[in-house]
This record gives structure tokens, sequence and C-alpha cells, in this order.
């Protein structure tokens, strides 16, 4: 893959988790009570809310793709098993 269509990945993926967090922590700030007002005048702080439980969500995704995996399965029976890999 040439380099400007990584490159180009990792800044789509860096942004669209930027908005996606700013956009949950606005909706959690909401419900909390907070007016949509001071959530539009500091999108830092909806950031700031938002952005942990994007970024746990991701990982928490991530995890459970990794070990649902058929070879990694496979491979973890081995181990606990104490079959040479």
């Amino acid at each position: 893959m040439k380099d400007y269509m990584i490159a180009a990945s990792i800044l789509l993926g860096a942004t669209l988790l930027v908005l996606i967090s700013a956009a949950t922590g606005g909706i959690i700030l909401h419900q909390a009570g907070v007016s949509l007002a001071t959530c539009y005048s500091n999108p830092f702080t909806a950031l700031a809310v938002g952005f942990p439980i994007v970024l746990a969500t991701c990982a928490a995704l991530t995890v459970t793709a990794f070990f649902s995996n058929r070879h990694v399965a496979v491979f973890l029976k081995k181990i606990y098993a104490g079959i040479p890999v």
C-alpha cells in the first residue's frame, strides 16, 4: 500500500475518533443536564468526557475480535495444554 494511502487512513480514523468522541461526550453531558449551548461553546469538555468511553469501546471490540479469531483460539489452547508452539 502506498504511503499516502496509509497516512490518509490514519488521518481519517483519527478524525472520526475525535468527532465520535465529541458527539458522545455532548450527548452524555446533555443527558446530565448541561445545556447544548455550553457543550458547543466548549467542545473540549465534551471531548474529554466522550474520548475515554469511545476508546474503551474500541479496545473492547478489538480484544473481542482478537480472541474470537479461530487461529488465536487454537494457539491459546496449545499454550494452555503445554504443547510446544
